[in-house]
């Protein structure tokens, strides 16, 4: 075989093997993966992107902020007989966290169906899970009396009455929202392109809930490029 026609086979091997560009759907999904080795490539991509992903992210990021008639409206679609519209709506309940508490315990509250309660419990315990411990959960109450006592060979502390488990106790809690890990991401690819209309995005996510992650990183990235 000629040499010239070995080099334009082992291009044509070349091009097939090479790999397909990232897409901004797949670059959006991996920019909330719990590997930060992939969101961070993912970030990498969408800054290469320019206007195209600036445009993208302006269709699917918002602010946290709670709107009770919409939040409404996706509650009931919670119960949809569509399993795209139930997940869909059980997205954008997550996506508000702990500020659609309110809203979802008191559908939860009323009568429904077992998928309607079933996503409702789901949503509601991963509210729970981010909340601070309280002093009870298997705390040392201030302040009380202490007494000790051992029976059969037992010891059993008690202080102002409660008893107090010596056991070893592993307490997990889950990371940030990946939703939210996803926006504060978006935020980092709005700051490095930094152009006006990157920043107007910005100013947007930052008109959310002070507490919440997507907010404090977009406040976070104007500052900087303010300075």
């Amino acid at each position: 075989m000629r040499p010239a026609m070995l080099l334009i086979l082992a291009a044509g091997v070349a091009l097939a093997k090479a790999p397909a560009a990232p897409t901004l759907d797949s670059l959006w999904a991996d920019l909330a993966s719990s590997d930060e080795a992939k969101a961070s490539r993912a970030v990498l991509g969408l800054a290469a992107k320019g206007k195209d992903a600036v445009a993208f992210l302006e269709k699917n990021i918002r602010p946290v902020k709670v709107d009770a008639k919409q939040a409404a409206k996706w509650i009931e679609q919670l119960d949809s007989d569509s399993f795209d519209d139930r997940e869909a709506a059980s997205q954008e309940l997550g996506y508000l966290g702990k500020h659609a508490k309110e809203l979802l315990a008191k559908a939860a509250e009323a009568k429904g169906t077992p998928e309607l309660r079933a996503r409702l419990k789901t949503l509601l315990d991963r509210i729970k899970a981010d909340e601070p411990l309280k002093e009870d959960d298997g705390g040392i109450p201030a302040g009380g009396g202490v007494s000790i006592s051992t029976v059969n060979g037992k010891m059993t502390i008690r202080i102002g009455g409660k008893v107090i488990d010596l056991k070893p106790r592993v307490i997990t809690r889950p990371g940030p929202l990946p939703t939210w890990q996803r926006a504060a991401r978006a935020a980092a690819v709005l700051e490095h392109l930094g152009t006006p209309e990157a920043r107007k995005l910005l100013e947007k996510l930052a008109d959310g809930e002070a507490d919440a992650l997507p907010t404090r990183a977009a406040k976070e990235a104007l500052d900087r490029l303010d300075k």
